[in-house]
């Protein structure tokens, strides 16, 4: 018989080669992150939000949770298994539809950072996310109008904070306490609004015009009428805008009025409700769907 194998080590090397080769082929496959781009997931939650972030560099940002651990699932299909921190958690506002799955998130992932509004809610669910943040050592940020936060400084991607511009903690309504930011990648933006209000949308419009168009736009309260005026859709100027919403949600959402605003900006329109989970790549200088 001819011997392949001039010593034991060459054997060896052999054997680990094949080893790894058959580990590597039972590792289930990861989502791939193309290098360079800015990732935007628009995740299918059903009835709420959740926003997954993945800058140029691989840093990892979530915007809300969610009404439940559907996020936990829908995380699963766009960030790298590996991955088991972010960089930041945000909660636009303190409704059970954007913070409650932030809550199971606290249990799976770590972060160090965590950003909202001084508004609180008087839910069993707000006080679960407080008690959580404050066992984990999780330092909590209330960033308003004029803060720029560097998501990743290799490639200069920013959020910039437009609203709230005042201490929101005496606000009657949670919606109106909303974060507004909008997200830049070099010549790329994408306009985050939460459930914030058309009184809001038209201070921004009237105040600070300049700092608001966007190749996409997160339309305010899931599509509700109570947001996406006229006057902000064409301040915004979008090509796309986006609704999370839930399959045959009780609201409605989004609104006709919304919708056929939409349309007749000459807005493409997209639903997570009718597309599931929403995923947006850029280079910084162009931006498509995956």
């Amino acid at each position: 018989m001819i011997n392949y194998f001039k010593n034991k080590n060459s054997l060896l090397m052999m054997v680990n080669g094949l080893l790894l080769i058959i580990l590597i082929m039972m590792i289930p496959a990861l989502p791939q992150q193309e290098h360079f781009l800015l990732q935007v997931s628009f995740l299918d939650v059903g009835q709420g939000d959740a926003i997954y972030i993945r800058t140029p560099a691989g840093n990892d940002i979530l915007i809300d949770g969610g009404p439940d651990d559907t996020v936990l699932r829908q995380l699963k299909t766009v960030m790298p298994a590996y991955d088991t921190a972010f960089d930041v958690i945000t909660a636009t506002h303190p409704d059970k539809d954007h913070i409650a799955g932030l809550t199971y998130v606290l249990d799976h992932y770590r972060t160090d950072y965590f950003l909202e509004t001084s508004k609180r809610s008087s839910t069993m669910i707000d006080t679960i996310l407080r008690k959580k943040l404050s066992e984990k050592n999780i330092t909590s940020l209330q960033p308003m109008r004029g803060t720029r936060i560097i998501l990743d400084s290799t490639y200069g991607v920013f959020l910039d904070i437009l609203f709230p511009d005042q201490d929101t903690s005496d606000f009657k309504d949670t919606n109106e306490a909303s974060l507004v930011m909008r997200l830049v990648y070099q010549d790329i933006q994408v306009l985050l609004t939460g459930d914030t209000t058309i009184s809001v949308e038209q201070f921004l419009a009237r105040n600070d015009p300049l700092s608001l168009p966007s190749d996409v736009l997160q339309l305010g309260h899931h599509g509700s009428k109570t947001s996406s005026s006229d006057v902000f859709l064409k301040t915004v100027q979008p090509d796309i805008a986006v609704a999370s919403a839930g399959k045959n949600n009780s609201y409605g959402h989004p609104a006709d009025d919304v919708v056929n605003r939409v349309l007749s900006n000459n807005i493409v329109l997209m639903t997570t409700k009718d597309s599931g989970t929403i995923t947006f790549l850029s280079d910084g200088i162009n931006i498509w769907t995956k």
